[in-house]
């Protein structure tokens, strides 16, 4: 948003800027969920070619608006926006993670099971892609559910990714993570993702 500054009309800036939002709204939609061309920027963060095409509708349309200084997620930054007193601040899409169906597996939930065994019998067999089990389930919940699912080819971790140790002095464990071998690393890898932006 552009702060306060000799000659800055707020109630023109607020005017024009409906329609611009309409239009970059607009253009985002049209590819959503559609699996736009992606790529990692950094060490995790998704970019795609919609939150470039909408950044660059937006610097065009509201830099006409108003002669600004520029901050945007997608462009380089330019410092000279630390000589100006009134800075456009944007993010062209905000979640782009959710915006993909292409970067996060496709989640649909089922039933409950009350049974945590059985939930990860199901994991085993195939008729689950995966379940989370919540902290404090103890050694003689698991073992047996645990065996199934390696032989299987799956894997039962923490949410961190360390393998379960059994009969240690205290046999309670933490939140587990039990998944085929396809989505385990994929899931961890979501769970590590959204962890980090909390952090």
């Amino acid at each position: 948003m552009p702060g306060d500054d000799v000659g800055f009309d707020r109630e023109r800036v607020r005017t024009l800027l409906v329609p611009v939002m309409r239009e970059a709204g607009a253009l985002a939609l049209k590819t959503f969920r559609q699996q736009p061309k992606s790529w990692i920027k950094g060490k995790s963060s998704p970019v795609t070619e919609a939150d470039l095409a909408v950044n660059a509708l937006l610097s065009e349309r509201l830099l006409a608006i108003q002669d600004a200084g520029w901050l945007s997620e997608e462009t380089e930054d330019d410092l000279r926006r630390l000589e100006r007193r009134v800075v456009w601040v944007v993010d062209p899409i905000d979640g782009t993670r959710a915006y993909l169906a292409a970067i996060e597996p496709r989640i649909e939930p089922a039933a409950r099971v009350p049974s945590l065994a059985l939930r990860l019998a199901r994991v085993a067999s195939g008729a689950l892609d995966g379940t989370f089990a919540a902290p404090n389930s103890c050694d003689w919940d698991l073992a047996a559910a645990d065996l199934l699912v390696h032989e299987a080819g799956g894997a039962l971790t923490t949410l961190t990714g360390e393998l379960l140790i059994y009969n240690r002095p205290d046999p309670v464990h933490p939140a587990l993570l039990g998944a085929g071998c396809r989505r385990h690393a994929v899931l961890l890898r979501l769970i590590r993702d959204r962890l980090a932006e909390f952090a």
